[in-house]
């Protein structure tokens, strides 16, 4: 979480407002903050009724404290739910200042001389963090408040939040909010706000900032409607049809994509040449298959200048975040990479050449080694992939029983033509660990529930025609790699009795006998720096892979030879080990399939070993055992 820069004081009459809220509204209580600080009241909120006094903490006064106030005001006497469905989320004031900083710094010499036509953009503004940064900042190069709030423009879905933010620019700049060109609407569609864009008038946005809304298309309250989703095809698949990328006339917002990652597409498509975009995004975009695309075309004619990763959860929403800085037109050079605690830029780590993927910063600040891979194959000449869904998840829990029940209920099948065999298991990620199926060992959670021997009955899915196909699709031999681990885990299934329970991945060879050539491909160091350097920041924790059935199919295969050979008898071996009692021995196994497999892919296996080993939480004399008996070249 974001390290608290409110005074206690503060906190309490923020405290306060939630409960004068409950019994008025909230525009009637930003009134009153309003009035007690001595702003000016906003002209759409001149009908409100006038609320008693609130005691407004000692030190605040209409000054650019005050400014602050309504912002954290508004945001307060929002209903928590309706703050999470709509992603929205307070910025510090001194994030909104670094972050302003980072993005302004190498802007306009004489901002005071730029055409009048040229502006910075907040399109998710809230009310009003990060136009208060930009305008002192604007300050400090030695404008006037007034001129430093009339080179800016904000809008906000949240009428009451845009016409906060007209009141904390007017408050600081002393200004009437009627002349502060913040408007209520969508950010997507800011044509429709400004009279010079109605009138096709010559607009420049020189730059874009903000913190736009984190919403997670998987949950249930912050998924977009399909209306939305329409909407949002048609406005960028439009701003595609006349540039050559490869995406023209391809899927852009994805059923999965962050909203926040379309703000930053949204701001590279309204960007003047030169220009710079830098928002507070979700690290997910750094990595997911979703924000491919938006990678894709930002990265084609913008340079990625700078980039900020904060190394703990930010904001009320606990979601990791990072902010990219784009130049518009720019040539890539190297990229100064930021990395700290919220809300300080303290730790500046030396520019790096920019590499293929904006992951591989997050993972060189996880100190996943860098590996060299000579392979012309990859999994998907071996095998497919594919994971479940909700439909299948949802299908599964209904008719999931622990294994004595489930045997019971095929027992007891009256009608032998309905039969479709002997109950099978239900594998979750938490029943994977590198090649050794804990199922029936160890308990696991699945649908909000305990089980010791999750299982199904395939007669029961039988009335499910969708969800019954795609299970008796899976009853085939096969490997099911877990998500969100430290390195890549799976486990076999050669007798395909086993089926995944979402977001299980099932790697299907398709040939049966390169089953354990692909255990050994995922069970390696080299595949799982490989999958942490392309997937980091997509996962829930900081350092933990997590891939799609694309990422993994595109992962690299050995160019054969003996020592892939060797790995996959180890890793069969290792799936069959029920007679290593000892810990010891089942590591010892795995450093040496580890070891075995760095040999297959031509790479060097020390620091790369030593790496993949202590995630396993593998004991170093262990691996220094096994370098002992010659098992691992060293140089030491």
């Amino acid at each position: 979480m974001v390290p608290n820069p409110v005074r206690d004081d503060v906190e309490r009459y923020l405290h306060d407002l939630r409960q004068v809220v409950a019994r008025s509204t909230r525009e009637a209580v930003m009134v009153a903050v309003a009035t007690d600080i001595g702003a000016p009241i906003d002209k759409e909120l001149l009908a409100e009724p006038v609320l008693p006094v609130l005691p407004v903490p000692p030190g605040l006064g209409p000054d650019i404290e005050a400014a602050d106030l309504l912002g954290l005001a508004v945001q307060a006497v929002t209903a928590a739910d309706e703050r999470h469905a709509e992603g929205m989320y307070f910025t510090p004031r001194p994030v909104a200042e670094a972050i302003t900083a980072v993005a302004l710094s190498d802007g306009p010499e004489d901002w005071g001389s730029a055409p009048s036509h040229e502006y910075i953009l907040d399109p998710t503004c809230g009310g009003g963090a990060f136009l208060l940064a930009a305008a002192r900042w604007l300050a400090e190069q030695g404008l006037s408040r007034a001129a430093a709030v009339a080179k800016l423009r904000g809008v906000d879905l949240d009428p009451l939040a845009a016409a906060t933010a007209r009141m904390a620019l007017g408050s600081w700049a002393d200004v009437d909010p009627d002349n502060v060109n913040v408007r209520a609407g969508n950010g997507f569609f800011i044509d429709e706000l400004f009279a010079d864009h109605a009138r096709s008038e010559k607009v420049i946005y020189t730059a874009i900032i903000g913190n736009p809304p984190f919403q997670n298309q998987l949950g249930e309250t912050t998924a977009r409607s399909a209306e939305d989703t329409k909407a949002l095809r048609s406005r960028f698949d439009r701003a595609r049809e006349n540039q050559a990328t490869s995406y023209t006339g391809k899927q852009i917002v994805r059923p999965y994509t962050d909203t926040a990652a379309l703000f930053l597409l949204d701001a590279h498509d309204r960007l003047a040449d030169g220009g710079v975009a830098m928002m507070i995004l979700p690290q997910s975009i750094l990595a997911t298959n979703d924000t491919q695309p938006i990678r894709e075309i930002v990265s084609a004619d913008s340079a990625l200048e700078a980039l900020w990763i904060a190394d703990d959860a930010g904001f009320d929403a606990s979601v990791r975040v990072c902010a990219p800085k784009l130049r518009k037109g720019g040539r890539q050079q190297s990229v100064a990479r930021y990395i700290s605690s919220i809300p300080v830029f303290d730790h500046v780590v030396p520019p790096a050449s920019p590499p293929s993927q904006w992951s591989e910063f997050a993972a060189d600040r996880l100190g996943v080694p860098r590996v060299k891979v000579s392979s012309s194959q990859t999994v998907a000449d071996l095998a497919g992939a594919t994971a479940g869904f909700r439909d299948e998840y949802y299908g599964l829990a209904r008719v999931a029983q622990e294994a004595q029940e489930a045997q019971k209920t095929a027992t007891e099948q009256t009608a032998p033509e309905k039969h479709h065999g002997p109950p099978v298991r239900l594998i979750t990620s938490g029943l994977i660990e590198p090649l050794d199926c804990r199922w029936g060992i160890d308990s696991c959670r699945f649908a909000k529930q305990r089980w010791e021997q999750p299982s199904i009955d395939l007669t029961a899915l039988a009335d499910d025609g969708r969800v019954f196909g795609w299970v008796e699709a899976r009853r085939v031999p096969k490997l099911l790699v877990a998500t969100q681990t430290k390195v890549i885990e799976a486990i076999a299934d050669p007798d395909g009795n086993m089926v995944p329970v979402t977001p299980v991945l099932s790697v299907e060879p398709e040939n049966v006998e390169s089953l354990w050539h692909l255990a050994a491909v995922l069970t390696n160091p080299v595949t799982s720096a490989v999958a942490l350097r392309r997937t980091a920041g997509a996962a829930l924790a900081a350092n933990a892979i997590k891939l799609s059935a694309k990422q993994l199919l595109a992962l690299p295969v050995p160019n054969g030879g003996a020592a892939w050979d060797r790995g996959a008898s180890l890793a069969k071996e290792l799936a069959s080990s029920s007679h290593l009692t000892a810990p010891s021995d089942r590591d010892t196994l795995l450093v040496e399939l580890g070891a075995v497999m760095c040999d297959a892919y031509q790479v060097a296996p020390d620091e790369l070993l030593d790496w993949w080993t202590d995630r396993l939480a593998i004991d170093s004399p262990v691996v220094r055992a096994v370098r002992s008996r010659g098992k691992i070249e060293s140089d030491g």
